[in-house]
C-alpha cells in the first residue's frame, strides 16, 4: 500500500488529521443542519409575531374610527347644527324629500360660518377627511371641506347609486364601514364609516332616541396604509401589506402603491381567501404577488362589514443567506482543527520515532559487537584465560545497555511530567468556558430586568394618554358650552353683554387648555419612540448574549479534543514502558548465558566452537530484525543492509578453521574495541536529522 513506504511520523499524522476530519464533518453537518432549522424556525416565528402585532394594530386603528364616529354622532354641537341647518332649509322653502338642492341662500351661507372652524377642529381631533350630515331625507345638509355632495339627495337624486349612497342607506341601520374604493365623483379612492345620530332629548320635532339623521364620514386611510410603511423586524426584504376581498391592494407594496391599484382596480393572485371566516394561515413559502420566492405569514380580518387579508412576508434568499455564513464558520473551524491535528502529529510522532531510531541504532552496533564476541568464544576453546577476559568485557558491554535502558525510562517520565502540564491546560480552558457560561447567565438577568422597566414605563405613558384623551374631551365640551352662551349672551342683547364677556374667556381659557392638552400629546409621543429604542437596544444585548453561548460552546469542544489527545499520549507512556521492560530482561538473560558461557568455556572448548557458530546465525537474523525495525521507523523499503550482508559473508569466509586455531593463538588476532553507548548520547541531535531527512526524501 501507498502508506507502507512512508515513515512513523508521517502515519501518525496522517491518521489523527484523517479521524479529526471526519469527527468535524460529521459534527459540522449535524450543527449545520439544526442551526438552519433553528433560523428558519426563528424567523417564522418572528412573521407570526409581526403579524399578529400588526392585527392588533389594523384593529386598533379600525376601533377608533368607530368609537369616534359614535362620539361624534352623540355631540350636543353636531344635533344642533343638523337642527339649525334643517330649520335653515326648511325656512327658505327648499323641498328637501323629492330631489337634490342648491344650498347657496345667505342664512345658509351665513350659519355655516359659524360652524366652520368647530367642524375643522372635529376633522383634527377625530383624524378624519371629511364629514357629512345627512337628514332622514336624504339631502346631505352639511359637510365639513366642501365637494360635490352637499346638497345631494342620496335616496332619490343623481348619486342614489354612488358608494357614499350606499354608506348612507346602511348606516341608517347601525354603524356601517363602505370598504377602500375609488370614487367616479371624486376622482380618488375613498372609504366612508356612517352611523344614525340619535336625538339626546326631545328637541325641535324629534323625540329623544329617536333618528335625526345619518353621520357619513370619509376615513383617513393613510393612517392604515401607515401599518404597512413601518417594517420593523423584517430586514431587507420583508414588508407588510393589505389585500381587500375584491383581490385589490388597500396599502403600498415594494411595487405598487395602494391608491394607483384601487384606482385602476389592479389584482393581485392570492388565494388566502379561500377561507370563509376571519382566521390564521399557517406560514407558508410560496411565490407572492411579484413571483419571489417567499416565507408568508398571513391572516383574514373582519373589520365590521368587511374582509381583508393582512400578509407579512420575507425573501426565502435572505433568511438562507444567514446559514451561509454558519457554514462557512464551521469550514474554518474544521480546517483549523485539521491544522492542529497536524501540528500534534507532527509532535508526536518525533517523541516515538526518534526513541525508536536510537534502539535501532544501538541494536545494530550490539549486533556486530556479538559476531567479534562469538569469534572470541571460538578462540576461547583454545585458549580459555583469554576467552574468559573477552567475556568479561562483553558482560561490561551488556551494562551499558542496561543503564541506556535506565535513559530511556527517565524519558518515559518526562512524557509524564508533559502529559501532567497538558491535563493543567486543559482545567485552565474548562475554567474559562465556566466564566463564559456566568457572563452569559449575568447578561440574561440583566436583559429581563430591563424588560420589566421598560414595560413599567411603557404602562406609565399609556396612563398618561387615557389621562390626555379626557382633558380633550373637557376642553372640546367647554368649547361648546363657551359658544352656547355666546348665542345665548347675544340672544339677551344688553343684559346678556357681561356674560358674553365671561363665555369669551372662558372659550380662550378652553383654547388655552386643548393647546396644552396637545404639547402634552407630543410628549408622550416622543416618550413612546424613545420606548421602542430601549427595546431595540434590549433586542442587541440578546444577540451578545447569542454569541457568548457560541464562544462557550467552542471552548468546550477545544477542552473534548485535547482530552483525547492526552489518552492517547498515556496509550504511548504504557506502551513504550513495556518495550523497556522486555528489553531490560532480555540483557539480563544475555547477561547470564555470558556467565553460564564462561564457566562452562574452562572445561569444554568443542562446545564453544560449535555455541560460536549458533551464536553466528542468530545474530543474521536478529540484524534481519532491526533492520525491519528501522524500515518501521524511517518508512524506507531500500534500508542500507550492509550490515547484514557483512555478516552472511563475515559468516562464509570465516568460518573456524580447527587448523588456525594456533595461528590466531599465536598473537595474529585483533581485538575489536567494545562499543562506546556514549558515542549515541552525544551524537543524538544527528540521528534526529537524519530521521527527518529520510522523510522528506521519502
Amino acid at each position: 500500500m501507498y502508506f507502507d513506504n512512508k515513515n512513523m511520523k508521517f502515519k501518525i499524522t496522517i491518521s489523527l488529521v484523517m479521524s479529526s476530519l471526519l469527527v468535524c464533518i460529521a459534527l459540522g453537518g449535524i450543527i449545520t443542519i439544526i442551526a438552519q432549522n433553528a433560523i428558519i424556525d426563528s424567523n417564522h416565528k418572528n412573521l407570526q409575531t409581526i403579524r399578529d402585532g400588526k392585527s392588533m394594530e389594523i384593529k386598533t386603528i379600525f376601533a377608533t374610527f368607530a368609537n369616534n364616529i359614535q362620539s361624534m354622532s352623540q355631540t350636543k354641537f353636531l344635533q344642533d347644527a343638523l337642527v339649525a341647518y334643517e330649520s335653515i332649509a326648511y325656512g327658505i322653502g327648499l323641498e328637501l324629500e323629492t330631489s337634490d338642492v342648491k344650498l347657496d341662500a345667505d342664512y345658509y351661507t351665513n350659519i355655516e360660518k359659524k360652524f366652520k372652524d368647530v367642524f375643522q377642529e372635529i376633522l383634527e381631533q377625530y383624524k378624519m377627511k371629511n364629514f357629512y350630515i345627512v337628514l332622514n331625507s336624504g339631502v346631505v345638509i352639511s359637510e365639513a371641506i366642501h365637494d360635490r355632495y352637499l346638497g345631494k339627495n342620496l335616496l332619490v337624486g343623481e348619486m342614489k347609486n354612488s358608494k357614499i349612497a350606499e354608506a348612507y342607506k346602511l348606516g341608517q341601520k347601525g354603524l356601517y364601514l363602505e370598504d377602500l374604493h375609488f370614487s367616479k365623483e371624486l376622482s380618488r379612492p375613498v372609504s366612508y364609516i356612517a352611523i344614525p345620530i340619535f336625538s339626546k332629548f326631545d328637541r325641535d320635532g324629534y323625540d329623544k332616541n329617536s333618528r335625526m339623521g345619518v353621520l357619513v364620514a370619509e376615513l383617513d386611510w393613510e393612517i392604515v396604509n401607515a401599518v404597512s410603511i413601518s417594517k420593523s423586524g423584517l430586514d431587507t426584504t420583508g414588508e407588510v401589506y393589505i389585500v381587500g376581498g375584491d383581490s385589490v391592494l388597500r396599502t403600498d407594496t415594494f411595487a405598487d402603491k395602494y391608491i394607483a391599484s384601487v384606482t385602476q382596480n389592479k389584482k393581485i393572485n392570492t388565494d388566502i381567501f379561500s377561507e370563509k371566516k376571519e382566521s390564521l394561515v399557517p406560514v407558508r413559502k410560496i411565490k407572492n404577488y411579484a413571483g419571489t420566492d417567499v416565507s408568508q405569514a398571513s391572516m383574514i380580518i373582519d373589520i365590521l362589514n368587511c374582509k381583508m387579508a393582512l400578509i407579512v412576508e420575507k425573501s426565502t434568499k435572505e433568511i438562507n443567506a444567514s446559514t451561509k455564513t454558519i457554514q462557512m464558520v464551521i469550514i474554518v473551524v474544521i480546517l483549523i482543527i485539521m491544522s492542529l491535528m497536524g501540528f500534534v502529529g507532527m509532535l508526536l510522532g518525533g517523541h516515538l520515532a526518534n526513541p525508536l531510531l536510537l534502539l535501532t541504532k544501538n541494536l545494530e552496533n550490539t549486533s556486530k559487537d556479538v559476531l567479534l564476541i562469538s569469534e572470541k568464544i571460538s578462540v576461547g576453546g583454545q585458549q580459555i584465560a583469554s576467552s574468559s577476559n573477552q567475556q568479561a568485557a562483553a558482560t561490561q558491554e551488556s551494562m551499558a545497555a542496561i543503564e541506556e535502558m535506565s535513559s530511556m525510562i527517565a524519558q518515559t517520565t518526562s512524557f509524564a511530567e508533559k502529559s501532567e502540564i497538558l491535563i493543567k491546560e486543559v482545567e485552565a480552558q474548562t475554567t474559562d468556558g465556566n466564566n463564559v457560561m456566568s457572563e452569559l447567565s449575568s447578561s440574561m438577568n440583566l436583559i429581563q430586568d430591563a424588560t420589566a422597566q421598560l414595560q413599567s414605563i411603557a404602562n406609565m405613558i399609556k396612563d398618561i394618554a387615557r389621562e390626555t384623551n379626557i382633558i380633550n374631551d373637557i376642553v372640546f365640551k367647554t368649547q361648546l358650552l363657551s359658544f352656547n352662551a355666546s348665542i345665548e349672551a347675544a340672544r339677551a342683547g344688553m343684559h346678556g353683554k357681561g356674560f358674553s364677556v365671561v363665555a369669551e374667556e372662558v372659550g380662550n381659557l378652553a383654547r388655552m387648555s386643548g393647546e396644552a392638552a396637545q404639547q402634552i400629546h407630543k410628549l408622550i409621543e416622543n416618550s413612546e419612540k424613545q420606548v421602542g429604542k430601549f427595546i431595540s437596544e434590549t433586542s442587541r444585548v440578546v444577540s451578545k448574549g447569542r454569541k457568548n453561548t457560541d464562544n462557550a460552546v467552542v471552548i468546550f469542544q477545544t477542552i473534548e479534543q485535547n482530552v483525547s489527545h492526552i489518552n492517547k499520549q498515556v496509550g504511548q507512556i504504557f506502551q513504550a514502558s513495556k518495550e523497556q521492560k522486555n528489553g531490560i530482561q532480555q540483557t539480563n538473560l544475555a547477561i547470564q548465558q555470558l556467565d553460564a558461557a564462561t564457566k562452562v568455556n574452562a572445561s569444554v572448548a568443542d562446545a564453544s566452537i560449535q555455541n560460536a557458530e549458533d551464536l553466528r546465525d542468530a545474530n543474521v537474523k536478529f540484524v534481519d530484525v532491526v533492520m525491519q525495525l528501522k524500515d518501521i521507523v524511517l518508512g524506507s523499503k531500500k534500508v542500507d543492509n550492509n550490515a547484514s550482508v557483512d555478516l552472511y559473508s563475515y559468516k562464509t569466509n570465516n568460518t573456524i578453521n580447527p587448523n588456525k586455531l594456533a595461528t590466531i593463538s599465536s598473537g595474529t588476532y585483533s581485538s575489536t574495541p567494545a562499543f562506546n553507548e556514549s558515542v549515541v548520547d552525544n551524537n543524538l541531535d544527528q540521528f534526529q536529522t537524519l530521521t527527518e531527512q529520510d522523510f522528506e526524501t521519502k
